[in-house]
């Protein structure tokens, strides 16, 4: 193997390492629930229209 086949190597390996420990911050995860419109949350807050309540039912 030569020394520009190891370096290429070398260079694959390390920079995304490299780029995850220094360039990036963290995000912050959010919720499709923020994105909701408000009749979609009140729907999601009352169990008796959620229908997520429904498939628990059933079992």
């Amino acid at each position: 193997m030569t020394l520009q086949a190891v370096r290429l190597i070398l260079f694959c390996v390390l920079l995304p390492t490299i780029s995850v420990a220094f360039g990036s911050e963290k995000q912050k995860l959010q919720s499709s629930y923020e994105l909701m419109s408000p009749e979609n949350q009140a729907m999601q807050d009352d169990p008796s229209l959620n229908p997520a309540t429904f498939w628990v039912g059933d079992g």
